[in-house]
Parts: C-alpha cells; structure tokens; sequence
C-alpha cells in the first residue's frame, strides 16, 4: 500500500509536469528550440502528468 508521502510525491511530480509546459512557451518565445522539439517536450509533460495522475486514482481506489 502507498504511503501518504508517496503520494505527496505523485502530486509534486503531477505539478512539475504542468511547471515543465509552461516553461515551454517561454521557450518557444525565445526560439530556444525547434518547433518540433517544442511540441514533444509538451506532449511529453502531457502524457507524464497524466500517467501519475492515474496512477494517484489507481492507489486511490484501494485506499477507500
């Protein structure tokens, strides 16, 4: 069973997700990278956020 603190951890690494996106746009603003880079860091942020938030729900179900 997951801790109280694993799951903080879920949560913080769910935000950092959102945090890397938004640096993205700055990014993008910047030109720093390529458009296609740009988009799969995105996709990339995307697709973590949601895997720890199923995550979070799936250890959620067996804690209630």
């Amino acid at each position: 069973m997951a801790t109280k603190n694993f799951h903080r951890f879920l949560d913080i690494s769910q935000s950092s997700a959102v945090e890397v996106k938004s640096v993205t746009y700055v990014l993008e603003d910047m030109e720093y990278f390529n458009t296609d880079t740009i988009l799969l860091l995105r996709q990339k942020a995307d697709e973590t956020k949601k895997r720890m938030l199923a995550l979070m729900r799936y250890l959620k179900s067996f804690s209630q």
